[in-house]
């Protein structure tokens, strides 16, 4: 039941990161320049370090769900981008910054912690929503 439920956290993040790539029409190299404005942002991918419990109550719009305090999370890293961008929430902070902690250590090079549930929401501009 553990392994099935880490194949499908990983496959959850794989589906929720949505990395564009910029492609030029011309064959020129002097035609390559991208600018900023032509490159789609990088979206991150928000990971609830709560328990599925405290997840289920309200959650992030968009969220998923790795439990830091289970060993969901830790048991999840090998199977991620470490390149990727993320951002993390909890309760309070405190364990998303555990969890920024642990992902750095393992060199994730694009974590932020967001916080709280509430202070995740505003960053994002999104709702929080119940399952």
């Amino acid at each position: 039941m553990q392994k099935s439920r880490q194949l499908l956290v990983v496959s959850l993040l794989t589906l929720t990161l949505g990395v564009s790539v910029a492609s030029c029409g011309s064959s020129s190299s002097a035609d390559t320049t991208v600018t900023a404005a032509a490159v789609a942002p990088v979206r991150s991918t928000i990971i609830d370090v709560r328990t599925a419990a405290e997840f289920a109550t309200g959650h992030v719009e968009g969220a998923v769900n790795i439990d830091l305090s289970n060993g969901d999370l830790a048991a999840a890293l090998g199977g991620m981008d470490k390149s990727a961008a993320y951002v993390l929430y909890c309760r309070s902070g405190n364990r998303s910054g555990q969890a920024l902690s642990l992902m750095e250590q393992q060199g994730f090079t694009n974590v932020k912690n967001l916080g709280s549930l509430e202070q995740a929401a505003e960053a994002l501009g999104t709702q929080i929503v119940t399952e």
